[in-house]
């Protein structure tokens, strides 16, 4: 097994995705060039859209910026479909390598503005039974950012960890503080030995998280479970003035630490 790194990203480019397109291009290939910055000989990568493959098991050097010639948001959110074939077509791929050969890590990366609408042949149970099967037997890390949604709740629909998910607002400060964020982590996580988890590694903290949301409130992205839920307990941390209401009567309050018990 060589000391690489495979990177597969699933990115969105549904029609939703227009809105932020020109943010999404700068952030998608500020996030290229970093990460072929700090690869090693042999660091591997694939772009994946709900339209197909952009780039497939290609060494990171080789890798071409998108334009608006290459990539072009239209259409519905087959995420499951597109999760499905691609974990098993880059099963197949690594499969067909002699061990020596195979990527010591590989990293799927899920970005996304919406919750799925239009898969046809894979359910979530399906996706989430492969997730989990290549994360426990082949060590696959996954990470689900998720806008216009509570990341953590879908992002473990799918079998993806609380700590590997993460809300972004769908504007421009947002998508520049997720890819800076998704940067930073993704190269702390090459970088980590061999075996250490993406969670371990990434050194995402509380405040990333916030920023990532681009002044959007999203109070249950910031630790898992959602305060809004009546039955939720815990304590998050609340970005931006807001209302919050769990079990009691709506109450304004300013930014602060809260908690329910």
């Amino acid at each position: 097994m060589k000391d690489t790194t495979h990177i597969t990203v699933v990115l969105d480019d549904s029609g939703s995705m227009d809105m932020i397109l020109n943010d999404t291009l700068g952030g998608y290939n500020t996030f290229v060039r970093e990460q072929k910055k700090s690869a090693k000989p042999g660091d591997t990568f694939s772009l994946v859209t709900f339209k197909g493959y952009t780039h497939r098991n290609v060494n990171i050097s080789t890798v071409e910026e998108l334009t608006t010639k290459t990539y072009k948001p239209n259409g519905g959110t087959p995420l499951l479909d597109t999760l499905g074939n691609s974990i098993l077509e880059l099963g197949q791929y690594l499969s067909s390598l002699n061990e020596e050969d195979r990527p010591a890590k590989v990293l799927f990366v899920i970005i996304t503005d919406g919750e799925e609408n239009a898969s046809r042949e894979y359910s979530k149970v399906e996706i989430k039974e492969k997730i989990t099967h290549q994360s426990d037997v082949y060590k696959w890390e996954f990470v689900y950012l998720g806008a216009n949604q509570d990341a953590i709740k879908e992002g473990a629909k799918y079998g993806i960890s609380s700590l590997n998910s993460m809300s972004f607002g769908a504007n421009k400060h947002g998508l520049a503080s997720t890819y800076d964020v998704l940067t930073r982590s993704v190269n702390n996580f090459k970088a980590a030995s061999v075996g250490t988890s993406y969670a371990a590694s990434s050194g995402i903290t509380a405040e990333d998280r916030t920023k990532m949301m681009g002044g959007e409130a999203n109070v249950s992205s910031v630790f898992s479970g959602n305060p809004l839920d009546p039955n939720w307990t815990g304590t998050a941390v609340i970005p931006v003035t807001g209302t919050f209401t769990a079990n009691v009567a709506s109450t304004a309050i300013p930014p602060k630490t809260v908690s329910k018990k």
